[in-house]
């Protein structure tokens, strides 16, 4: 559900494993480098091509390139970035969802997919969240009054249906774009918007709050007890709280690999040219999975890391506890559905201790 600081997008210092001799592992494959080095040497509007004459560039053309030095003092030196794109952070250690979500561009693709109503890219499918919505309903018995928190809201996929059955909701979002979609479709006064991050902005008294679309495993270990404690916080005697979260049979699905592409994801990135490069990376020792994106565009050069751990319900839950919530019910997903063990998600339902 969000474009929340978290939301997966399937997305400073070189801290944490270097691409050194020991323990090496090669993010960037020998055979992509002429395709790395021909995109960063290319950053004349004269020179751009397309990507198969890029990627025919041999390695030693970048000092051979008809690069103005006005042009590379705007972007990141390719130097630079190769050492950046080669190197695993410790999880966690860089990126943020200001990487992600203060792009303008950015926010309006990801609310496009918001929308369509058979993606599941930045929400899941609308046949989805109305099952999900009904089950809510029922089993939190949202009715008139009920307060609720909807923690990365979007563009109230679920906060205005929720507050058309008479419930009172706040929702919170980094996503202007998102905010002021979620009003626009608001048909009451019912629903309210916030554009903030729900780690730093005062959080309402609430009786329910959601946290989904996983948006809790794109969190540090630390900021996700900090939200709990924030959340439990204001959670009226009763309240529940339902989140969902990848588990670790998904994490065993992913593997590592690097893609190089002119306008990567369609165009997802910005609207004019650009060439981006998306590479994943796997720390098996903690199960978290780094999506690291570099958009090369004419005039600048964005990184963007977007993190998830995988958990065990024992994990989550020891979490929840040490935060002051109980855990009352596990379940396959939330919309109720019965607990898998070989799912690769899975959903809770705490209270307050």
């Amino acid at each position: 559900m969000g474009t929340s600081p978290r939301s997966s997008v399937r997305l400073r210092g070189h801290g944490g494993r270097e691409a050194g001799i020991e323990g090496f592992r090669p993010l960037v494959q020998a055979a992509m480098l002429p395709s790395l080095v021909g995109v960063l040497a290319v950053t004349d509007p004269e020179m751009r091509g397309s990507v198969r004459e890029v990627a025919m560039l041999p390695v030693g053309s970048a000092k051979r390139g008809r690069c103005h030095r006005s042009n590379l003092e705007m972007m990141m030196r390719p130097f630079d970035l190769l050492c950046e794109i080669t190197r695993c952070p410790e999880p966690f250690s860089v990126g943020g969802p200001q990487e992600l979500w203060s792009d303008p561009h950015v926010q309006r693709q990801m609310l496009a997919h918001h929308l369509d109503p058979d993606v599941d890219a930045a929400s899941r499918e609308h046949g989805f969240i109305e099952r999900s919505l009904a089950w809510i309903i029922e089993a939190r018995q949202v009715g008139p009054q009920t307060r609720v928190l909807d923690l990365g809201c979007g563009p109230g996929l679920y906060a205005n249906p929720l507050a058309s059955q008479g419930a009172r909701v706040h929702g919170i979002d980094l996503s202007a774009v998102a905010i002021e979609e979620a009003r626009r479709r608001g048909s009451g006064d019912g629903a309210t918007y916030e554009v903030g991050d729900y780690l730093e902005v005062s959080l309402p008294e609430h009786d329910v709050a959601l946290l989904i679309y996983c948006d809790y495993c794109a969190m540090s270990p630390a900021d996700r007890r900090r939200l709990l404690r924030r959340v439990r916080a204001r959670m009226s005697d009763g309240g529940r709280l339902l989140v969902d979260l990848h588990s670790e049979q998904r994490y065993a699905t992913l593997e590592e690999g690097c893609v190089v592409a002119e306008r990567l994801m369609d165009g997802f990135w910005a609207a004019g040219e650009y060439f981006g490069i998306h590479q994943t990376v796997l720390y098996d020792d903690v199960r978290v999975a780094l999506d690291r994106y570099v958009v090369v565009e004419p005039e600048r050069t964005r990184l963007v890391h977007a993190w998830l751990a995988h958990l065990t319900v024992e994990e989550a839950r020891s979490e929840f506890e040490a935060a002051g919530f109980a855990v009352c019910e596990v379940l396959g997903d939330v919309a109720g559905a019965p607990f898998d063990p070989a799912g690769t998600e899975f959903a809770l339902v705490a209270m307050p201790n």
